[in-house]
């Protein structure tokens, strides 16, 4: 409001500019008369590191990433002519009001004339992770269709300054598993700017969580509301490993809950939360009871309980007062174009793909410098053939080939120590350069992924895998 200049422009304290910068945009002012901002491109920077591309142009109509690039419509660091600017006042919130009002700008065009300027004139020093910047970034689609956006440590919906409630409803949130990965960087995402409730079967081990993803969640960060006795301890009554009774139950509450929340999440595949959510969907584990779930689907509570009692109905189906509508109506998000395939002939929807987070903290080494070894990563349990792998290099050996195996993993909630007990016995007999490790550190397991040259992977038919997109991003040669 007080300034006289024909444009605007602000520098945030802990950003730097070109030497260049101010002559250079005086120039484009004085060449170009009618003008409404003069554009141009920046450098990005994440915790001093992983230096990127930005670039600030009203060919841009939100904040998002692109092929490296960094993309925005002009800003308040954008020189943009002082009458047009002036028309548009900050709100009055905590955060992101520079976002709002460059969005507000943006959504009415207010800026019709562009000098775009190719010199990088801008250094923007952002203070957040990379890591968690990988995650944003890959998860924009789906954050942008609810109309979410991160801005200096906050998320926002653009329409309120206060933190929107968020009921997060994970089944069994444990240290291991590439669908744990994306619950512990899920909530490594939203922690900051929304108030979570986290409902789960069992309070987590968060301590074993952040050793084992390399994240740093505390207890004090979410509200947790755990699944009352004695429906927490039906999953160790039951036989059937694969049982759905305890997410049934969970459903149940949720459906009676979720209507106090402005958002309901969960990463535990098909979920029915009583109203429209997002749901990540590793698998689409319900597609073999889409018969069972028709046959209930427009029968009240009385004619499923009738049904229940005459040994007609199953019991998860009353439980959970599941609707096959209601979860086709929720916001499905999935971790590879082959799930996203399976989720459209099951359910007729369009999904989003957000793939998992890989992320990586350790050293990059030149492969002149890592042993020839083979690694494989994963839960020690027989789909991942951790027995016919050691079969395979011990053919590879075989033919003159002097190459090690490093297996790294975590025991298996359902095979348990069965298979770890037949992996030993299969390595005794195999000799000194197979070797296992369990239940290291995400920092010990870096160390040992960096210091092989090559990864194998052996399971069938997996719908995305942790394990082989770190092996194939971060090991030279990987092989499936």
């Amino acid at each position: 409001d007080m300034a006289r200049g024909r444009f605007v422009v602000f520098i945030d304290d802990d950003d730097t500019v070109s030497e260049r910068y101010v002559i250079t945009i005086v120039n484009a002012i004085l060449q170009n008369a009618h003008a409404d901002c003069i554009s141009f491109a920046g450098e990005i920077t994440f915790a001093g590191k992983h230096a990127r591309r930005m670039v600030h142009s009203i060919k841009h109509h939100d904040w998002c990433h692109s092929n490296g690039e960094y993309l925005r419509p002009p800003c308040h660091i954008t020189p943009i002519r002082r009458a047009i600017a002036g028309r548009y006042k900050f709100a009055n919130k905590d955060y992101a009001e520079d976002m709002d009002w460059t969005l507000r700008m943006n959504r009415e065009g207010a800026l019709q004339h562009e000098v775009l300027l190719e010199d990088v004139l801008y250094y923007y020093q952002c203070r957040r992770r990379y890591s968690l910047q990988w995650i944003l970034d890959r998860t924009q689609t789906a954050r942008h269709a609810m109309g979410l956006r991160f801005t200096g440590g906050k998320m926002t919906d653009n329409s309120s300054s206060q933190k929107p409630t968020m009921l997060f409803v994970s089944n069994g949130f444990t240290a291991y598993g590439g669908g744990n990965c994306v619950v512990a960087w899920s909530l490594m995402a939203l922690r900051e700017s929304w108030d979570i409730t986290f409902f789960c079967s069992q309070k987590p081990d968060f301590k074993a969580i952040n050793r084992h993803f390399g994240t740093d969640l505390q207890a004090s960060d979410f509200s947790i509301r755990k699944l009352p006795f004695p429906l927490n301890k039906i999953k160790k009554l039951d036989p059937d490993p694969f049982s759905i009774q305890q997410l049934s139950w969970m459903m149940r509450i949720c459906q009676s809950q979720s209507h106090k929340y402005d958002m309901v999440i969960s990463c535990d595949d098909e979920v029915d939360f009583g109203r429209p959510g997002l749901q990540y969907t590793h698998y689409p584990h319900l597609r073999n009871h889409l018969d069972a779930l028709r046959t209930v689907e427009n029968l009240s509570p009385r004619q499923r309980l009738g049904k229940l009692l005459s040994g007609k109905l199953r019991p998860w189906l009353w439980v959970s007062r599941i609707s096959l509508a209601r979860i086709k109506r929720n916001l499905m998000v999935t971790n590879s174009n082959w799930t996203a395939n399976l989720l459209r002939e099951t359910y007729g929807v369009e999904p989003v793909v957000v793939y998992p987070p890989v992320l990586w903290n350790g050293a990059e080494r030149p492969n002149g410098e890592r042993r020839n070894a083979f690694v494989c990563l994963g839960r020690f349990n027989p789909q991942k053939r951790y027995v016919e792998i050691i079969d395979i290099i011990e053919r590879v050996r075989a033919r003159g080939f002097d190459v090690e195996l490093e297996i790294i993993g975590d025991k298996d909630a359902i095979s348990k120590d069965e298979y770890v007990q037949a992996v030993e016995n299969r390595i005794k007999k195999a000799g000194n350069w197979a070797r296992k490790h369990i239940s290291v550190s995400r920092e010990e397991l870096e160390e040992l992924v960096s210091g092989c040259r090559y990864g194998i992977h052996g399971m069938l038919d997996e719908h995305f895998g942790i394990a082989p997109a770190e092996l194939m991003q971060f090991v030279c040669s990987a092989v499936k």
